[in-house]
This record gives C-alpha cells, structure tokens and sequence, in this order.
C-alpha cells in the first residue's frame, strides 16, 4: 500500500626566570683548576705566575735592588691591567644578563627552547603553539574527501541505513553529479542495483522510504556512508519514538520530518495521519513504536505500522486553533506508565475522522468538555496494526468527570458545574438515558470510540462507579 503523497516533500606561561649570576669570588693565589676540555672558561681571570726568585746583587752596582717580595713597577701596571680587563668583562655579562629579555611560552607549556629574541630566526614556544587570531584559512580548506581503504559493498536487493550525518542521492554515480535528494542518519532504503565504480566508491541506485531515487556512494570500509541492514525484510523493528510527529505552529498543526524511532529516521511520508497521530502519543509518553518494511508490486519500498498508544493528561487548548493538548496532571488519577509525560497535541487520531461524523464529533468532545475543569483528565486510545492488503484500526478516548447532563435525546448537552462556557453537544449514538439524571451535577464516566474496517462508533456515557462530585 503506497501512501507516498507528492506534494508532502521529506526533509530529511609563566615566563622562564633567567637564574642570576653567581657572585665573583675573590681571586685565589692558588693556580686555577684547568678548563674541561673544549669547554671555554665564563670568567676571565689574571693569568697565574709563581714568585720571582730573589735577585742577587751584581759586583760594583751601586743601586739598591728593591725588596725581595715586590714586583718591578712594570709588571704591576701589567697584573693590574690585568684585574681591570676582568673586572670590566664580568660587569658586562651581568649587565647582559640583566637586560636581555625573556621569552613567554604558552601557559601552561615549559619551554626549553630559546625565545625568539635570543635566538634569531628561530620562533619562540607561543609562536609555534597558538596561531595568530587574525590569520586566515586558506582557500578551498575543506577540498572532496579523498577515499581512504577498499570501498564498502552494500548487499544488492537488500536494506541498507545511512551512517553519516547526511548523504547525497546523485542522479548519476560519481562526485561530479548533481545531488538531487539527502538522506539524513538512520534514513532507509532499497537498494536496487549496483556497484558502479566512480572515484574510489562504490555506487548503488536506491531508493528510500520517503520515495527519493538515484545513486548513493557506499563509503569505505573504515569510514562506511551506509550500512547493509540484515533480517529487516518483512520483520518488525522497534524502538523508542524520539521526536513528535506533530509541531504547533502559528496555532497550525503539521507533520514534523523525520520521525525517528531508534535508531532509524523515517519520513513523514511512510505514514498516514492517523499513525503520526499514534507516534506523537507516544512520544509524549516516551514509549516504543514498531514498524516493518517490504516492496510491494511495483518493487516499491513501503512501511507497515504497528503501532498502539495510550496516553493520559489534562486536555487543554492549544493556542486559538482547534488542536487539543495533553498535559502532564501529576497526582491525579492517572496510571502513571500512560501519564504524558510534556504536552502532547492530539492530533491526527482526530482529523482523520471525516468531519461532521458521529464518531469524530464525540470523540473530539470527550475531550473538550475536559478542558473546561482544570481537575479533569482523560485518556486517549489508538492502535493501528497493518500488513499487505490489511489494516486494523481503533481509537478511543475516555475519562470520569463531574458533569450536568441538560439533554438526553438525539443529542446529549453535557455542562460543567460552575463553568461560564457553553454546552458540550455529542451525538446520542446507541445510548439510553436511564441511569443519569438529568439537570443535577454528577459523576459521570464518559467514552466515544470508533474502529475500521468494521465502522461501529459509539459512545458510553453512565454514573461514574468511581465516586461522585466533590
């Protein structure tokens, strides 16, 4: 059964501390320690000489020869010269020292580098690490993917899932063809013929759930783009629904897309009104939905549903249209798995119904004299079971209420105490008057059914067995 509507379209530092110079020593009269070898001394110090032995007086020199211990004046101004040669190179490298700057690698990295202003040409730490924020990308930055590893193969005549994030149908295989369609993660499809060869994929024709066609790549096998899905012909696949099926929009109602229930995304299209009506339930009850797939005559994809929901809340208005929504009524009479768990439009278990109909009036009416009295909840009921050329379908919505019946004859004026709103008007399909009392508030327990292909509307009205009003 093809329900695929055309013109329903599918969306789918700190900085180093420069350690300080050790403090001159005073200069010892022994000799120095000889330098490593190949390694230059950092100090300049006066060279080291032994004492100069004394001097002997020569036969018929008249001049007094100076003391033993002192040097000649000559080579005093040379040891001098000397000690002031080294003082003035250590007072240059601590003056170095002390005004070379330092470098600041990036926080959080120690950097055992020189910086860039003591090395030349070479970038400092913070360089290398954080990009400069004004620097801009060069272009075509993000080129075709380049096919990495053996191209995944997808089983022909089978099922397969989408892997990525969105995958581009083609109209003919290769990068270079026009993208006419794009499957979303979880979207499913047939595919129907295949490989074809084109720029290191493999290419097969397809065709998806929501009716898009043409040729999808495969991936390769460690970066798949779709998945052959086993044991999914015909079977039943369940998951949690989690996202609604219906979305409020300017007091309107539409069909959101996709719907996704597990894993799997599938079209607004593979589903009629009445089974996003159910989906939407049980999203707001945080339930599971079951669907299978098959090809029908004409080798088309299509979904069967299996789908039953029960959903209870307070019925409340949705905005200035006609939609009703559950919300969530903690603490009142409610079974708390069935409980809704955000607001949850009804919608589609409702319009489906051919307007003006018995059945459809008094559903939506068991509903609306509901949102009259903030105590009062009610529960909604739909089940859609189908298979090839078969459909099973009901719904129902129920609950107990405090109520005044005015008019019990082919009609039925429902009102409720202390409310300034107009009547509730159901039709009086196969109910008797015998049990309700007419003009007085009591507890009244309410339900409007329907069920197809055996049509049997119907509607239960009779004394709340529960209790009375409070």
């Amino acid at each position: 059964m093809n329900r695929y509507d055309p013109d329903r379209p599918s969306i789918f530092s700190k900085p180093d501390v420069e350690s300080a110079p050790e403090p001159a020593t005073p200069q010892s009269t022994r000799p120095p320690e000889p330098a490593p070898y190949g390694e230059d001394p950092t100090v300049i110090a006066a060279a080291w000489r032994p004492p100069r032995p004394p001097r002997t007086p020569r036969p018929g020199d008249t001049t007094e020869a100076p003391d033993d211990d002192r040097e000649p004046i000559s080579r005093q101004v040379i040891v001098l010269g000397s000690m002031g040669i080294a003082i003035l190179a250590l007072g240059g490298f601590i003056a170095a020292s002390m005004l070379r700057p330092t470098a600041e690698p990036a926080v959080g990295v120690a950097s055992a580098e020189p910086s860039a202003s003591a090395t030349a040409g070479a970038p400092s730490a913070s360089a290398r690490l954080a990009p400069s924020a004004t620097e801009e990308p060069p272009p075509d930055a993000t080129p075709e993917p380049t096919p990495a590893g053996p191209p995944q193969e997808l089983a022909v005549d089978g099922w397969a899932t989408v892997t990525v994030g969105e995958l581009n149908v083609r109209g003919e295989p290769g990068l270079d063809a026009s993208s006419v369609y794009r499957l979303v993660r979880g979207a499913i499809a047939h595919v129907a013929e295949g490989p074809a060869s084109a720029d290191g994929y493999y290419w097969y024709r397809i065709v998806s759930l929501g009716g898009a066609r043409g040729w999808a790549a495969g991936g390769t096998e460690a970066s798949p783009f779709m998945e052959t899905l086993t044991d999914f012909d015909f079977s039943l696949q369940c998951g949690t629904v989690e996202s609604a099926a219906w979305i409020e929009h300017d007091d309107e109602v539409e069909a959101a897309d996709p719907i996704r229930i597990g894993s799997y995304a599938l079209p607004a299209a593979a589903f009629d009104d009445f089974e996003l009506g159910i989906l939407h339930l049980l999203w707001g009850t945080g339930e599971e939905a079951c669907f299978g797939t098959a090809l029908d005559a004409d080798r088309e994809p299509t979904v069967y549903a299996d789908i039953m929901a029960i959903a209870c809340g307070h019925p409340e208005r949705a905005g200035r249209g006609e939609a009703i929504t559950l919300q969530p009524a903690p603490g009142q009479d409610v079974i708390v798995d069935y409980q809704v768990k955000r607001p949850t439009v009804v919608h589609g278990v409702l319009s489906s119904l051919a307007e003006g109909s018995s059945a459809g009036q008094n559903l939506r009416g068991v509903l609306e004299v509901a949102t009259l009295d903030d105590n009062a909840h009610r529960c909604v009921h739909a089940r859609s079971t189908e298979g090839p050329g078969s459909v099973d379908r009901f719904q129902q919505v129920d609950g107990h209420q405090c109520l005044i019946v005015d008019e019990w004859s082919d009609v039925i004026r429902l009102r409720v105490p202390g409310a300034d709103a107009p009547p509730v008007q159901l039709a009086a399909t196969g109910t008797r008057p015998d049990d309700v009392p007419l003009g007085s508030a009591t507890g009244v327990y309410l339900a409007a059914y329907d069920s197809w292909p055996r049509v049997s509307p119907g509607l239960a009205i009779g004394p709340d067995l529960a209790g009375g009003c409070d």
